[in-house]
């Protein structure tokens, strides 16, 4: 994620797509993304905006019994890696976003 948010990996055209997220509503099944909004760049990074206002980008990746992902501010000052098992949840989504605002909580 260093390289990628620093611009090493991607020549400047698609170091700007990697970071855009088209402004459309998302489908109405969306469930990645909060308040039925866009959320994912043409990269599939994934943008969120906390509870703090803190805008973050990052990836996450889930079955069954564990979820992880990543997350940092734009400016990399600022950045959290999990991996937890959610078991017995009909959702991950709390427990991840519970983690992701508290690294973040005094980011803003």
């Amino acid at each position: 994620m260093t390289a990628l948010f620093r611009g090493q990996l991607l020549p400047p055209a698609q170091q700007k797509l990697a970071f855009a997220v088209p402004d459309v509503p998302s489908a109405p099944t969306n469930t990645n993304c909060i308040n039925k909004t866009s959320c994912f760049s043409a990269a599939g990074l994934m943008r969120v905006t906390l509870d703090n206002g803190v805008t973050v980008w990052g990836k996450t990746s889930s079955l069954p019994g564990w979820t992880n992902g990543v997350f940092a501010t734009r400016d990399l000052k600022r950045h959290v890696a999990y991996s937890l098992n959610p078991t017995g949840t009909a959702s991950e989504r709390p427990y991840v976003m519970a983690v992701v605002n508290s690294a973040f909580e005094s980011a803003g």
